[in-house]
This record gives C-alpha cells, sequence and structure tokens, in this order.
C-alpha cells in the first residue's frame, strides 16, 4: 500500500468531493508545543480540485518552511450551515464574557470558524476511522470487516494503518480503536 501522500489519485471522491477541513499540523508527541491545533495551518475545500491543490501548497510547505508537520483531512464531510450555526452561538456566548475575550474571539476569527467547521456537530458524514498502531491491530480488524460490506478506505500511516468504513455497532465487533470524527492522514 503507498502512502496517500504518493498517490492523491486514489483517494475516493467521496473524501474529496466535498467541504472538508484540511491541516498542516505538528503534533505534540512529533515535538510541537502547546496547543498545536491552534498554530496549524488550515484550509476548507470545497471540491475534489480544490482539496488536491490545498495538499499540493500544504506538501510544499512541509518539505520546505515545515519539516515534522504532518498533513491531515477530515475523514468525514463537513455540514457549511452546522459550522455557522455553531458560530453564531459562540459569538452569542462570547458577549456575555470580558471585553478581552471578545476581542480576542474576533482577531481570531478564521480559527475560531474552522473550529466551528470541524466541530463534531458539523460534520455531515458518519464514517469511522479505526487506527491501528500495529500490524497485528490491523490484521485483526481486517479479519472481523473483510467479510462485511464497511470498509471504504484503508492506507497506512507513519506508524500503522487507518481503516475508514461506514458506521456499525460498535459492539458487534471486537476491541479496536474506532474514531467517529478524526482526521485522515495525508502524508
Amino acid at each position: 500500500m503507498k502512502n496517500l501522500i504518493d498517490d492523491l489519485d486514489s483517494v475516493p471522491a467521496i473524501f474529496t468531493d466535498s467541504v472538508r477541513g484540511v491541516l498542516l499540523l505538528h503534533r505534540n508527541k512529533d515535538g510541537g508545543v502547546g496547543n498545536q491545533q491552534h498554530k496549524a495551518i488550515k484550509r476548507i475545500s470545497g471540491n475534489t480540485e480544490e482539496w488536491k491543490a490545498f495538499i499540493a501548497e500544504l506538501r510544499e510547505m512541509q518539505q520546505t518552511t515545515h519539516q515534522g508537520y504532518r498533513i491531515y483531512s477530515s475523514v468525514n464531510a463537513r455540514d457549511v450551515e452546522r459550522s455557522i450555526h455553531e458560530f453564531k452561538r459562540r459569538q452569542l456566548e462570547i458577549e456575555c464574557g470580558s471585553m478581552f475575550e471578545f476581542h480576542n474571539f474576533y482577531y481570531d476569527i478564521k480559527n475560531r470558524f474552522f473550529s466551528c467547521l470541524m466541530n463534531p456537530n458539523s460534520r455531515a458524514d458518519d464514517n469511522f476511522l479505526i487506527d491501528c498502531d500495529t500490524l497485528r491491530e490491523y490484521e485483526f480488524a481486517k479479519l472481523q470487516l473483510d467479510h462485511t460490506n464497511l470498509i471504504l478506505m484503508e492506507y497506512p500511516t507513519k506508524n500503522g494503518f487507518h481503516i475508514i468504513t461506514r458506521p456499525f455497532n460498535p459492539n458487534d465487533f471486537g476491541t479496536m480503536q474506532i474514531k467517529k470524527d478524526d482526521l485522515m492522514f495525508i502524508g
């Protein structure tokens, strides 16, 4: 299996053709310090062409100025209307806070909206991401899922594998690291 960054055309359109959060992130366990979600470079794509362009832009940054950073994309499409609703809710909530919080909300408006977009309540799909840290975990998950029609995509990560599936009842399967709204590792 190839890494996704090396074969973007292999990524099914269901993961690229709708609104997605795409980001370049330096994880704390990879040496990042502080709130890395806040410091990440973020993009919002609306279709496959934009998604690929943003991945290429972030890849260029990753290779030149942001070594050690990783590229991610939301596993689930995002619902812009729900994101706007969440943004307005937070906006009203902050108006009752201190003037410092009020000003900071607007100084950091792009991060605030991206946070609303990536909020689990703003997802438009319900795909699961199964995070397998070892080959054994991957083989165990595959053994359980191969006879189903649940697997949408699978790919290697830096330290293991991801399997993306349609939603299912986790109680029907053994213990797996099932994440209901996570980030796809792109490269």
